[in-house]
């Protein structure tokens, strides 16, 4: 199951539709475009 994070986008490729967030408290997550909610929305 997946968690919700709040964070700052790190940097996103969007042409490969993956990078990472960087949190206030804690380490840089990894995200990939197929967890982006919002229908149409491929990119951060």
């Amino acid at each position: 199951m997946s968690e919700r994070i709040i964070g700052t986008v790190k940097w996103f490729n969007g042409e490969k539709g993956y990078g990472f967030l960087s949190q206030e408290n804690g380490p840089d997550v990894f995200v990939h475009y197929s967890a982006i909610e919002g229908s149409g929305y491929r990119s951060l």
